[in-house]
């Protein structure tokens, strides 16, 4: 999912950088796309088609290690739903993503 992220970016000329997080402490997320005024989106990745908040736990409190602000945490799984969490936080359909950037 990350690759076809990145090619989605480069195909449409979007100017973000992206990145992935992985801390001393084993925390580790996915995808980090810093946009051009410095804010972040975060994404972890799942196989199956239902997220749940415990699957967001290393976007929880990501903010404080970030150069700037995080407008968002997503799970993205293959399944159809969209949840919204508690903080900012949110199950995304991978598919959704992907069909709605084009």
């Amino acid at each position: 999912m990350v690759a076809e992220i990145e090619k989605l970016v480069r195909t449409l000329r979007i100017e973000v950088e992206l990145s992935h997080l992985r801390t001393k402490d084993g925390r580790e997320v996915d995808l980090l796309v810093r946009l051009s005024h410095g804010s972040y989106l975060a994404f972890e990745v799942k196989a199956g088609e239902r997220a749940s908040p415990v699957d967001a736990r290393h976007l929880r409190g990501l903010k404080d290690l970030l150069d700037g602000p995080l407008l968002g945490g997503f799970v993205l799984h293959q399944g159809r739903a969209i949840e919204v969490w508690d903080h900012g936080l949110y199950a995304l359909p991978a598919a959704a993503l992907i069909a709605r950037a084009l």
